[in-house]
């Protein structure tokens, strides 16, 4: 409130009549300077302050937007509102005068709604909130980068070091895969491309999926064993190829001939049969087949001769 205006005018009678007061000059008004703007919220009191000077004594009106304030000045000047509203918001002028002049002094006055805070506070909760989720992303994206590790099969000792693994013939192997990384790694193997489970004969693997175990190789276990660790930093493989040397035994009945062929032999389940039996050598399956004859009571299988020579992946019945 440092603007003001100053207005010159004639010496007042009394002046004139009162011999003591005929060298005393009239002073017209000053305004302290005071603050432009002023806010408020809406329902608190507020003063807007209007320190007049000027001799003699100064008069002081307040007007709103240009119009009288019907509030009126206070003692001191100042303007009072007891309890503001959005409607009280506008532009105030202290408009101090006496026989010397005229001052003025402006003021602006904002109210502000309790509603215009809890908006701007939600703002604020809402940037926090979106900061402090920034932040945690950040973080957690270094934590990752900073302790995930990729798998890694640990260098093994003789004889693991080598790929190829060979062994005799109903000998026992274990296949090592010491895979290390964070988190910890998943660990499957494979035979052949095929995945193992450790619930096919012969075969187990530990918990964690360190050790593959055949309990009794054979030349039908030739072939690629490979374990693949993985976890989210990534994957690793170790490769192993198997060669058992020697041969697979079975028995075959010895009226049987590879290129004979013989009559049925009644089998009834619970009993033998009573054809000898020979040693023969070589990697072989024998595949039997169960034929319904009429008039035979049930449980009652006819093996047909000769017997059949199977690849691998056939099976005995």
């Amino acid at each position: 409130m440092d603007r003001y205006t100053t207005h010159c005018g004639p010496v007042s009678s009394d002046a004139q009549q009162n011999p003591q007061d005929k060298n005393k000059l009239d002073l017209p008004p000053s305004i302290q300077p005071g603050p432009r703007v002023m806010k408020v919220q809406v329902g608190h009191p507020v003063e807007l302050p209007c320190v007049a000077r000027g001799d003699p004594e100064p008069s002081v009106t307040w007007t709103k937007d240009g119009a009288p304030h019907p509030a009126g000045a206070a003692a001191d000047g100042s303007l009072v509102l007891s309890a503001v509203g959005l409607g009280d918001e506008g532009s105030y002028a202290c408009l101090a005068s006496n026989v010397a002049g005229t001052a003025e002094a402006r003021v602006q006055l904002l109210v502000q709604d309790i509603k215009d805070y809890i908006v701007v506070l939600w703002i604020l909760v809402l940037v926090l909130i979106l900061v402090l989720i920034l932040v945690l992303v950040l973080v957690l994206i270094l934590v990752q980068v900073c302790l995930l590790m990729p798998p890694v099969v640990e260098v093994l000792e003789p004889p693991f070091n080598s790929p190829l693994q060979e062994r005799v013939a109903n000998q026992r192997i274990a296949f090592p895969c010491p895979a290390t990384g964070l988190p910890k790694p998943v660990i499957r193997w494979l035979r052949n491309g095929e995945e193992l489970t450790g619930v096919e004969p012969g075969v187990s693997i530990l918990e964690d999926g360190t050790l593959l175990l055949l309990s009794s190789v054979s030349p039908l276990d030739n072939g690629e064993y490979s374990c693949t660790a993985a976890n989210d930093a990534g994957s690793t493989q170790k490769k192993y190829q198997l060669k058992v040397n020697g041969d697979v035994t079975v028995l075959l009945a010895a009226s049987v001939l590879l290129t004979q062929t013989c009559p049925y032999v009644d089998v009834h389940t619970g009993q033998r049969s009573n054809v000898f039996s020979v040693l023969l050598r070589g990697q072989f399956r024998i595949a039997a087949r169960v034929k319904k004859v009429p008039g035979l009571i049930p449980n009652v299988r006819k093996m047909p001769n000769p017997y059949l020579v199977l690849p691998r992946s056939s099976f005995m019945t």
